[in-house]
Formats: C-alpha cells, structure tokens, sequence
C-alpha cells in the first residue's frame, strides 16, 4: 500500500500492523524505540509521496476511463490516478518479462530451494499460525474435483 500511512492502511483493512493511534491515552502505551520506529515509518510513507507520486505525471480519474488498455501499457512507468487533488490509485502497466532474467531468477530460485531445511521451515510457519501443509499438484486437483463435485 505505497504512499499511504500505516494508519491508513489499518483503516482500510490493507495490513495487520501494531501501529495504530492509542484512543483515550495520555501517552503513548508503545515503548520508545518502537514509537521512534513508527514515526521513522511514517516520515519515510510522507517522502515517498511527496518524491514519487506527487512529482510523477498523474491521470485523471475521468482520463482513465478514456484508456485502451494498449495506452496503459505504453505508460513509462507507475502513474498517479487523482480524484481532484487526491491521489486514489496508482496505475502499473505490466512489462513482458526478459525470459533471460526470468530464467536466471527462477535457476537461482531452484537451487535455494535445495538448500532448504523442511523442518524449520514448517516450524516457522507454525509459529507464525499457518498451516504447514505442501499440497501437490494431485492433492490439489483431487480437492478441486470433489469440491466442484458438491456443487
């Protein structure tokens, strides 16, 4: 969620973060550290609209629903969509990938997967609540099918 505060995004239901305003509080119940790293976050949030969104071009939301999606793709980059005076959105036009760097990046992304340790990988997704299960493409299909089954 570039560009927006973490409180932000919290309002909105974009992220599970600690950082949230204490309601009702005379201080903050967050240690120092902690309050100094959240405001860092929110500083670097500001600079980077500040120096990203707001100096790129922007399109219109009313320009944007003029756009083929050929016009989209020849975009030179990330572009603002504002409502008014606010930003809403920003725009990615998705590149054809090099097949040279994606098959680099996908040798480099098989060998580390050699190197990995099964074990404290399913501990660490324990830990963090989520189901360590590695479904095959098998099991996956079998699932499907009994689910389209029940319909």
């Amino acid at each position: 969620m570039a560009g927006l505060s973490r409180e932000g995004a919290q309002l909105r239901g974009g992220s599970n973060n600690r950082i949230s305003p204490q309601v009702g509080c005379g201080r903050d119940a967050r240690g120092p550290r902690e309050t100094i790293a959240s405001r860092r976050s929110e500083l670097l949030d500001q600079l980077y609209m500040q120096v990203h969104v707001n100096a790129m071009g922007y399109i219109s939301i009313r320009d944007l629903q003029k756009l083929s999606g050929e016009k989209i793709r020849r975009l030179a980059g990330p572009t603002a969509v504002k409502s008014g005076e606010r930003t809403v959105a920003l725009l990615f036009p998705l590149k054809k990938p090099d097949p040279k760097r994606l098959s680099a990046a996908l040798k480099r992304a098989r060998e580390a997967a050699k190197k990995r340790d099964r074990a404290s990988d399913d501990a660490a997704l324990t830990a963090m609540g989520i189901d360590p299960t590695d479904y095959s493409d098998e099991t996956v299909r079998a699932i499907q099918k009994d689910w389209r089954g029940r319909r």
